[in-house]
């Protein structure tokens, strides 16, 4: 509600949904959740070329060879920008994602279904002024 200015006397009723208790199942699944992040992070982070062997690395999209020694730390081509690892890895990396949203969905089910458990208060929010 929006005061007007003067000297009102305001009242305006809500409620107050008061935050639910953890339950072990909760603290478990945001573990769970926390562990898949943790994996599909550590894929997309790591290189897959900082082990490789052979001097260069072809591109499949844009055909160009790339020496092994500039793509340590990356997986993109820098040519094209196109992500230069075998389908596998690619397919590994967004299992791992969908993993991981799956958790994320599982745990605000779980945190829906506990705030369902608690019942609303009727609270009163009360602005009085007066001058003396």
């Amino acid at each position: 509600m929006k005061d007007s200015g003067g000297y009102r006397q305001l009242a305006v009723r809500y409620y107050h949904y008061p935050a639910p208790a953890p339950s072990k199942k909760l603290k478990e699944l945001k573990e769970k959740q926390k562990e898949k992040r943790d994996a599909y992070w550590a894929l997309r982070d790591k290189a897959h070329f900082a082990n490789v062997k052979s001097a260069l690395i072809g591109c499949k999209e844009c055909g160009s060879k790339i020496a092994t020694k500039y793509m340590k730390h990356r997986n993109k081509c820098p040519v094209c920008g196109q992500d230069m690892r075998p389908q596998t890895a690619i397919d590994r990396e967004s299992k791992a994602y969908a993993s991981w949203q799956k958790a994320i969905a599982a745990t605000e089910e779980e945190t829906k279904r506990l705030a369902r458990k608690n019942t609303p208060t009727v609270m009163w929010r009360v602005k009085i002024e007066y001058h003396v």
